[in-house]
């Protein structure tokens, strides 16, 4: 089992969110989820909502 967690911050209308996402499973999905997490991130850059991946920590 692999897993990995991201710090990031969200930032709506001015507000400031710290937030934690874990993934778990195996190496494959968790690299999956992963780059589903940085798609959708770089989809939300220039609108209303701004995300900063602040620290990435991967563990197998």
């Amino acid at each position: 089992m692999a897993e990995a967690t991201i710090a990031y911050t969200t930032v709506v209308n001015g507000e400031k969110l710290s937030q934690e996402k874990t993934f778990k499973g195996t190496q494959s999905d968790v690299k999956s989820q992963l780059m589903a997490f940085e798609e959708s991130v770089e989809l939300n850059k220039g609108k209303d909502t701004e995300i900063t991946v602040e620290k990435v920590d991967i563990r197998k």
